[in-house]
């Protein structure tokens, strides 16, 4: 019986609300743009490269958002190469604590770990192609509009 109520508790400890995403949530840190921005590779690029990539993440960090509705979700990106900021839209759902967004422009799917942090915050973690995790969160709250 114990073990049971065990199983269950993990078990249940794993998901999360789809509900729970439903409105616009701001940027608050990502962890992996702060990374390439404080590392040595950027260092050893020259002076206008580096330019070039802290213009494009800085433009990425003061715009970006998610707003999720029913089963679609909008964000704010950064073209590559044009350091201009463009609308994006998908389909997103939840299996457990992983979050799919499928980009209606791009064949393209995005996976992340979430975990939730409170009602008006979350994390969440990039999943690659090739299974691994990035160490480094992307944070969000909920905005008051």
């Amino acid at each position: 019986m114990i073990m049971n109520l065990f199983h269950i508790f993990l078990f249940s400890s794993f998901f999360i609300d789809p509900t729970f995403f439903l409105g616009k949530w701001k940027l608050e840190k990502h962890g992996p743009i702060t990374s390439v921005l404080q590392s040595e590779v950027l260092a050893e690029l020259d002076l206008g490269e580096q330019f070039g990539i802290q213009n494009a993440a800085k433009l990425f960090l003061d715009n970006h958002y998610l707003e999720f509705r029913k089963d679609t979700v909008f964000w704010k990106d950064v073209e590559s190469g044009e350091n201009k900021v463009v609308e994006k839209s998908g389909k997103w759902h939840l299996i457990g604590d992983t979050l799919f967004i499928m980009d209606y422009e791009k064949i393209a799917a995005y996976k992340y770990l979430i975990t939730q942090e409170g009602e008006d915050g979350f994390s969440q973690r990039n999943i690659y192609q090739n299974g691994q995790i990035s160490k480094s969160p992307i944070i969000y709250s909920r905005t008051k509009e």
